[in-house]
């Protein structure tokens, strides 16, 4: 071998160790640094989602402990919502008396209506069985990630619109204490399914709580409501915020971020090597596309409106890519507006039981705005106080400040119909 082969030899093996040598440092920095990142946002989400994380920490507690059936309001509201069956006909009488209170419905559909709660008593009553159970497990394995089976989440929804009908039955025939009673089942089935960990039911359930709170909004409507019936429904409307819940839905949906790409398949090849050196990093930025997007929910959806046109087109952030591939996750679009405008529902709700509240001890309406915290303070989805004005009639009527225009960008058009005002009658 010639002298010269030698030397193109060890130059050939100096080059390689080299070479090596540097990918080795360059892998450790990447790790360290990655590391180091991933530490950062951790901290940083854990501090921005303290409040949240200690609510899924408690529900996850909670829902450790095996229920008695009795004690069980999961195992009722299952019960009562495979019991109902109706026909093709009652379904769609159902849903469009939905969107609208029992005083604009038609005659001949009233009539069809009460035949319809009469054929689903016994549901009904299974279904209010749960109204004053407080805990609930629907027996999902989280563990399992987006193979997990969930509820029927349908068949609640029907379930929940039957119990609506039914609360605006008993308001036209006057009986308070009924009605009461389908708000509190109402309330009961939207808690227990927005406190199972996955987003898709977490939305159910608030929509289904947007339900019990235009119901809520209707008993206020009655004339010589009692102190005691008054109490009953603000407790029953005072639940767990729906923005935090809608925090929590997300937050326990991307509760593997790091194990997503710590556990990801990683073939022998300079790309797998580079996944491996670089995971931490996307998973720090992948804590940090979840952070930011938890923390818009403060952010009024009116307000976003006015600085949408003015940003530059979003990111496609690796939150976005992981839910928006999850059989189980929604399209997340309008999902904080959502979440806000029910919000703002419960808002008007409360300052709707405020005044009149008032009203039973000063035995008048106000004809200027009260100075009542539900009243003064910015709503949840347009950032201004909500709109308070006493009628010609003596009525006083309650109201989100531009609602329902911004509601037709994120509900269903036709739905927008049964977003209605609060009505406090005139005093007597």
């Amino acid at each position: 071998m010639s002298t010269h082969m030698r030397r193109s030899g060890r130059f050939i093996g100096v080059l390689l160790a080299v070479i090596v040598l540097v990918a080795l440092v360059v892998f450790t920095a990447l790790r360290l640094y990655g590391a180091s990142r991933l530490s950062r946002a951790q901290a940083a989400f854990d501090e921005s989602t303290a409040d949240v994380q200690e609510l899924a920490a408690r529900i996850a507690a909670a829902s450790a402990k095996p229920l008695e059936p009795t004690h069980n309001a999961a195992r009722f509201l299952e019960a009562g919502a495979s019991a109902v069956i109706w026909s093709e006909e009652d379904q769609d009488l159902v849903s469009e008396a939905s969107l609208a209170p029992a005083r604009e419905w038609e005659s001949e559909q009233t009539a069809k209506l009460y035949s319809v709660i009469s054929r689903q008593e016994a549901a009904l009553a299974l279904l209010h069985r749960a109204a004053d159970i407080e805990q609930s497990d629907w027996g999902v394995d989280e563990t399992r990630g987006a193979a997990a089976e969930l509820p029927d989440l349908i068949r609640l929804l029907k379930a929940a619109r039957l119990l609506l009908i039914e609360g605006r039955v008993a308001l036209a025939d006057e009986r308070i204490d009924d009605a009461l009673l389908s708000v509190a089942s109402l309330s009961t089935l939207g808690e227990s399914i927005k406190q199972t960990p996955f987003l898709l039911c977490t939305l159910v359930g608030i929509a289904i709580e947007r339900m019990e709170l235009h119901l809520a909004g209707e008993v206020l409507g009655m004339p010589d409501l009692s102190a005691p019936q008054l109490a009953r429904l603000r407790s029953l409307a005072e639940g767990a915020p729906p923005i935090d819940t809608l925090r929590f839905g997300l937050i326990t949906e991307t509760r593997d971020v790091r194990a997503t790409f710590q556990n990801a398949e990683t073939p022998l090849s300079l790309r797998g090597l580079a996944s491996i050196a670089l995971w931490q990093l996307e998973a720090a930025s992948g804590l940090d596309d979840v952070r930011e997007f938890l923390d818009s929910a403060s952010v009024p959806y009116a307000q976003t409106l006015v600085t949408r046109e003015k940003a530059s087109p979003p990111r496609a952030s690796w939150f976005s890519r992981l839910v928006s591939g999850r059989p189980t996750t929604p399209n997340l679009k309008n999902a904080i507006a959502r979440a806000q405008s029910v919000a703002a529902e419960r808002q008007k709700v409360l300052a709707g039981i405020a005044v009149y509240e008032l009203a039973l001890s000063t035995h008048y309406l106000p004809a200027a705005r009260p100075d009542l915290p539900p009243l003064g303070e910015p709503d949840p989805l347009t950032g201004q106080p909500l709109l308070y004005e006493r009628l010609p009639d003596g009525r006083v009527q309650i109201e989100i400040d531009g609602g329902r225009e911004l509601l037709s960008e994120i509900i269903p058009r036709g739905a927008t119909r049964a977003a209605r005002p609060v009505m406090l009658p005139a005093r007597r």
